[in-house]
């Protein structure tokens, strides 16, 4: 999968204005769109194998021009004379700017807690928004793959929906009510979505992964899902590389950016967690069970990016409990000061979220030569109520047991993993 972050988005947003001030000029246009190191160093090199084991492809690489990355991977397949073995398609109808502009709905969005002061800035003045994206789910993935695509480009979508998609199509699972299913295949996109950060790349205890056998984090190896039609599937990697699957490395990644662990809300499932069990059933092999499902809301998330100014950025180290082992620079400590230490001006590009009805979004697909395809959203959309069912609660047996000077304080990390979140301001920290 292509990472496929707001600012990443931003970024292709802000070289797409600077290409044109005409954004309709830009519709099916291939410069600064698409992501084009996935055909450089994805395609150009494996689509030959890929078309001899009749492998499927589904990337979000399509940035905020999925067609003209469609076009690009058409014309490679004929460059590498594949052509007539593979058949491509594209998910449009996540980018929503001019739908918004034309139809004056950007003041209807509301942010999902509804508290004032948790609400992200909104835009105004002359603050230019350059792009503006709705987070799709599986559902057109599942129609491009169903249609006999082998290769399908989306453009915005929650990244497990890349791996819920084909699950759906591979399965047969229904999409608006199998939700136990639906639950385990998007936690199966969730754990794999950060690539290697599964597999100790971003991981408490850094060092056993860092240093782990064939390379370490020298040849990180990313993590594979092998998937069981129940609903149960192992995480492991490939053989002889770095990094490590164990339930410490997978429930780190588990926990990241999901809030509430028994609200994780996405497109086409609410995912509650707090069941799932993970169970080491062999080197780098992890058994992951429990994960239960309920009816989306009727909202989809939107991502948008504006320009505000520039900015000069800046870094602060701040220590942690192994602070004092960490090697001091001395040859290159110039770069810290004078001329070079001095911060370069750059476009401040924000990111700031809002809600939409899936009833307001309309996505397609197009497979191949056929004309384009409208995906209707034809499930539940009257969920509202996002309160996860409680818990049998589990007494806790030291209860009135506890002598106050048996207790001594120590550092968290002794006895709890946690994992950081880039766009979030909560944790989850799992014992």
């Amino acid at each position: 999968m292509v990472s496929d972050k707001p600012i990443r988005i931003g970024l292709l947003a802000r070289n797409r204005n600077q290409k044109s001030t005409d954004r309709k000029s830009l519709k099916g246009a291939s410069e600064g769109g698409y992501i084009s190191e996935f055909l450089t160093y994805v395609l150009r090199p494996l689509l030959h194998e890929i078309v001899k084991y009749n492998i499927k492809i589904v990337t979000n690489a399509g940035g905020l021009d999925p067609l003209a990355c469609k076009s690009a991977i058409e014309s490679l397949v004929k460059d590498l004379d594949l052509d007539g073995k593979v058949i491509v398609a594209a998910v449009t109808g996540d980018d929503i700017l001019d739908k918004v502009h034309n139809d004056n709905e950007l003041l209807k969005f509301s942010h999902i807690q509804g508290n004032s002061e948790d609400t992200e800035w909104f835009p105004l003045g002359d603050k230019k928004v350059i792009s503006l994206n709705t987070y799709l789910g599986a559902i057109p993935i599942v129609k491009a793959l169903n249609s006999g695509a082998n290769i399908v480009v989306t453009g915005r979508c929650v990244d497990s929906a890349l791996v819920l998609g084909p699950l759906i199509h591979e399965f047969s699972w229904d999409p608006y009510n199998d939700w136990d299913l639906l639950a385990s295949g998007s936690l199966a996109g969730h754990i794999i979505e950060c690539g290697c950060q599964a597999t100790g790349g971003n991981f408490t205890d850094w060092r056993q992964s860092a240093f782990s056998p064939d390379g370490g984090w020298n040849n990180m190896g990313y993590p594979i899902v092998e998937y069981f039609k129940d609903g149960e599937f192992f995480v492991t990697k490939p053989k002889y590389t770095g990094g490590l699957v164990t339930p410490a490395t997978v429930g780190e990644q588990m926990v990241y950016e999901i809030l509430d662990p028994g609200t994780y809300i996405l497109p086409d499932v609410i995912l509650d967690l707090r069941g799932v069990k993970l169970k080491q059933v062999g080197e780098n092999k992890v058994l992951v069970t429990g994960a239960k499902g309920r009816a989306p809301t009727k909202y989809l998330k939107v991502s948008g990016i504006y320009s505000d100014g520039y900015k000069m950025t800046g870094q602060l180290v701040i220590g942690g409990i192994d602070a004092w082992n960490v090697n001091v620079e001395v040859l290159g400590a110039e770069h810290t000061y004078g001329g070079l230490g001095r911060p370069h001006p750059s476009p401040c590009l924000v990111h700031f979220a809002r809600l939409i009805s899936k009833d307001s979004v309309s996505s397609f697909v197009v497979v191949g030569n056929e004309s384009s395809e409208k995906v209707t959203f034809d499930g539940p959309t009257h969920n509202d109520n996002i309160i996860p069912p409680p818990l049998p609660k589990i007494p806790n047996e030291m209860d009135g047991k506890i002598d106050s000077g048996m207790m001594i304080k120590v550092p968290l990390i002794k006895l709890a993993w946690g994992r950081s979140g880039d766009k979030g301001d909560v944790c989850n920290i799992g014992e």
